[in-house]
């Protein structure tokens, strides 16, 4: 029991790094630093594989254990503290997994804007050249 109380604490453990990773770069992307994105993801990832692969060892932790193990009071409070501090790691989490997309949407949208902007400056300077060709040619006649 031990080893899954153990592995338990190593996974609160990851998953506090991947909300303390979120955290930073979030407060990047409110500075509009979006330059990472790719490593974020990435970093991300890795971390959620860690953390899948200690479930896999929870769980196989939990079919080696025999049914009559007795499970003392203290055991059980570890069980359900860590329980508890996983729920409230992966609430925190997925709250700035929220703010993570709402910025990312923003600045898509910005980009996107900036975008429509720049094609719309364009077909105004296609019309401006093309208006000018033909005073010329009304010149030289």
């Amino acid at each position: 029991m031990n080893e899954i109380i153990r592995l338990l604490n190593d996974k609160n453990a990851h998953l506090e790094k991947f909300l303390n990773f979120n955290e930073v770069e979030l407060m990047n992307f409110f500075d509009g630093h979006f330059d990472n994105l790719d490593h974020f993801y990435q970093a991300r990832e890795v971390i959620l594989n860690i953390i899948s692969r200690i479930d896999e060892l929870v769980e196989e932790a939990q079919d080696l254990q025999e049914d009559n193990v007795q499970i003392t009071d203290q055991q059980k409070r570890e069980i359900l503290q860590a329980l508890e501090k996983k729920n409230n790691l992966v609430t925190e989490i997925l709250s700035l997994d929220l703010q993570i997309l709402s910025a990312i949407e923003a600045e898509k949208s910005r980009i996107i804007k900036d975008l429509s902007q720049v094609k719309m400056a364009k077909k105004a300077m296609k019309g401006y050249r093309s208006k000018s060709k033909s005073n010329r040619l009304d010149e030289e006649a």
